[in-house]
């Protein structure tokens, strides 16, 4: 079972070794959510993407270094 699925029961039967008390609760909440989904946090930081117009697409190009990653989005509008 993973980490994140027991923190998540522990949490609602509000049982993990003994009894929890209600803010342990809250905390396996939050540790369940944190193991689930570590990028929400991280998204809070840093932007997950930058929106770039075409026009200025060439310098972000070029500074690419090679092995980077990039991901292109093309909206079409009609």
């Amino acid at each position: 079972m993973p980490r994140y699925q027991r923190a998540y029961v522990a949490a609602t039967q509000r049982f993990f070794l003994v009894k929890n008390r209600w803010w342990e609760t809250v905390a396996m909440f939050v540790i369940a959510f944190t193991l689930f989904r570590p990028d929400v946090y991280r998204d809070w930081i840093f932007a997950p993407f930058s929106v770039t117009p075409v026009a200025a697409m060439q310098p972000v190009i070029d500074g690419l270094k090679p092995g980077d990653n990039m991901r292109l989005r093309v909206e079409v509008k009609e």
